[in-house]
């Protein structure tokens, strides 16, 4: 398990937001929409039902509407506290910089092949002239919520349920390929598993929940589980220690959550999303109103300190 070492200082997760906001006024041209077309096949592989997996896109080609390599899916950039990926940062053919590209406006499907996942992006040259872009390695520029508020401005998306607040800007921005592989410790500070995968809404960018391997205890075979972002907390860097992933409950609670087994028969994801409802219940909402209340009062307090 590899160690992860940013300084961001986040918790991931905590009230519901979201986390695109109408811009003061429309901007022309606007990149195509990536929605698939009603009776495009499904994605398979890294996703299931509505949602891809993180580690899947992270490095994965984009083509563009010919099946031509395009480019490159280089980072996720996560709101932790909106529990949303914001956008990606894409690499182009002929062109210099990373252009920031929302997840919905990836077309991504399945292939001919059911292993092999598809990921499409066909913006005109004229439209990636207009995009918004950063300096390739710019990671303090990408984590910044500056350049975040100008993405969401560029598409002038709009809010997506009924439970979004639009009134909640992201605080802190994450890059997601830091947060996978990295080591979790339960609410003990025992070592209780790793941070695989993140599964993402490939309509919306949200988070349906996290895939975590767990320790194994004796046999040392941990299994894939799925846990929802309200029971896990990162904490930034200090002095003295690294940035630490920890979980808000026990590595026993950990052990005993449902499953992560798409390749199953019986596998759906929304079924699977309300078993982890069930099973975290309290744990996942008692995480989010503490993470609230720690908000709140640094806000009115005027604090920018760090969850403890």
């Amino acid at each position: 398990m590899r160690h992860f070492t940013s300084t961001v200082g986040v918790t991931l997760a905590s009230a519901l937001a979201v986390t695109t906001l109408h811009a003061q006024s429309p901007v022309s041209p606007k990149p195509p929409t990536g929605k698939p077309s009603p009776g495009e096949s499904a994605v398979t592989i890294g996703s299931h039902g509505g949602s891809v997996c993180s580690s899947k896109l992270l490095s994965h080609d984009v083509v563009n509407a010919n099946g031509e390599a395009k480019g490159t899916i280089e980072e996720l950039l996560l709101d932790p506290r909106g529990e949303r990926v914001l956008f990606a940062l894409v690499s182009c053919e002929d062109h210099d910089g990373l252009f920031a590209v929302p997840v919905r406006e990836l077309r991504i499907t399945s292939g001919e092949d059911e292993d092999e996942l598809v990921v499409g992006w066909t913006p005109t040259e004229a439209q990636l002239e207009s995009l918004p872009k950063i300096a390739e390695d710019d990671w303090s520029e990408a984590t910044s919520v500056t350049f975040a508020n100008t993405v969401r401005s560029h598409y002038d998306a709009s809010p997506v349920g009924a439970v979004d607040r639009t009134d909640v800007l992201p605080s802190k921005i994450v890059r997601v390929s830091e947060l996978l592989g990295h080591e979790l410790k339960d609410a003990a500070g025992e070592d209780a598993g790793e941070l695989k995968s993140l599964m993402i809404d490939r309509s919306t960018g949200r988070v349906a929940f996290a895939i975590v391997e767990t320790e194994g205890g004796l046999l040392g075979s941990g299994d894939d589980v799925g846990v929802p972002l309200g029971v896990l907390e990162h904490h930034a860097a200090t002095e003295d220690e690294e940035a630490q992933c920890r979980l808000t409950i026990s590595a026993e609670k950990l052990e005993g959550a449902p499953k992560f087994d798409p390749e199953s028969e019986t596998w759906n994801e929304s079924s699977y999303r309300s078993r982890l409802d069930r099973y975290f219940g309290d744990s996942s909402a008692e995480g989010e109103t503490k993470r609230g209340d720690r908000h709140d009062g640094r806000r009115k307090g005027g604090s920018d300190g760090e969850d403890g």
